[in-house]
């Protein structure tokens, strides 16, 4: 037997009315459409006065996603506007990017202008586009950029893809994944420099070219990077394949700083002014000679006695008493 929480009933039946009620009374969010990378106040409300058309909402939404601009910021930007054209302000609008769609022609056609721009080695052509039925990109793309993956060395048909980059500027709007086919030739299958090959290697500085000969590290084309072995040194550079045997090494054109350069390897620059000669200075006249200097008479020498008086000043010698001889006794005793 169950029992029913009257409690619980009546909280569940106040929030169904309070959420039907407020479903019932809600107005739609308006959604409009843009094609740039920032969104503007005309942009949102047309009727806004030129004076702030052009205030800026911040970034659009990336392609395929939305954004709700609250009323808040719609009063931020419109800062400056009559109280009116404030008022009237919406109270959000959902923002999304605008987008085009390409049907499968228009896809194979881009695609083989992109892949023939980018380039395609010698003895490389493209056999079929199998594109999609249709594409939904964002509008407003200026450039069409394509990749496609390096093609191995053989002949026959190879099936690879074809990455499709729609952008504006610098931004990207779309990317696209199309399958192709590939019909590669005899020439395909020859690299223009084989791995072990003698190659020229030109090291440019500027105006300044200098070149060596080398041996070829990998198999190239023209315009790929490879390993090159200078000869007879053995040092192993990084060059760029300009054309069959031809090598170029792009040195830095930045020069170095002085702080960088080591002191004896910079130039001492004579001077170009020579210093000036040493004054010769004037003969002394009488009228720019120091004044004279008065110097004292030197002291006199102090008095000394007369050596007669520092003789009397002698103290006066004892005279001395002679001793006694001793008497003799007849016969010679003492």
């Amino acid at each position: 037997m169950s029992h029913k929480n009257p409690f619980l009933a009546a909280f569940f039946a106040v929030a169904l009315e309070a959420m039907s009620s407020s479903a019932a009374g809600a107005l739609p969010v308006k959604e409009i459409q843009v094609t740039g990378p920032r969104i503007t106040l005309s942009e949102v409300v047309p009727t806004v006065p030129a004076s702030v058309a052009t205030a800026d909402l911040g970034p659009a939404p990336a392609p395929g996603g939305s954004r709700v601009v609250t009323q808040e910021e719609l009063r931020t930007a419109a800062t400056g506007a009559s109280a009116k054209v404030i008022a009237s302000l919406p109270a959000a609008v959902r923002v999304v990017r605008k987008m085009k769609k390409l049907t499968a022609a228009d896809v194979e056609r881009e695609t083989r202008k992109a892949v023939i721009a980018a380039g395609l080695r010698r003895g490389v052509a493209i056999a079929a586009v199998r594109a999609p039925k249709s594409s939904d990109v964002a509008e407003g793309f200026t450039t069409i950029v394509a990749s496609v993956p390096k093609p191995p060395r053989r002949t026959g048909r190879v099936p690879t893809t074809a990455t499709l980059t729609f952008q504006r500027g610098t931004e990207i709007l779309a990317r696209i994944a199309v399958p192709i086919d590939l019909d590669l030739s005899a020439e395909a299958a020859v690299p223009d420099i084989a791995k072990g090959a003698a190659v020229t290697v030109t090291v440019k500085s500027g105006l300044v070219e200098i070149s060596a000969s080398a041996l070829a590290g990998a198999d190239a084309d023209v315009g790929e990077d490879l390993p090159v072995t200078l000869r007879p040194s053995g040092k192993i550079l990084r060059a760029t394949l300009v054309a069959p045997g031809k090598a170029v090494i792009a040195a830095p054109t930045s020069a170095p700083s002085v702080t960088d350069t080591p002191a004896s390897t910079l130039p001492t620059a004579a001077p170009s002014v020579a210093p000036p000669a040493p004054s010769i200075p004037a003969p002394a006249t009488l009228s720019s000679l120091p004044p004279a200097v008065s110097v004292p008479p030197p002291a006199a020498p102090p008095s000394v006695p007369p050596v007669s008086k520092r003789l009397s000043k002698r103290p006066t010698a004892r005279p001395s008493t002679p001793s006694p001889s001793p008497s003799i006794a007849p016969g010679g005793s003492t």
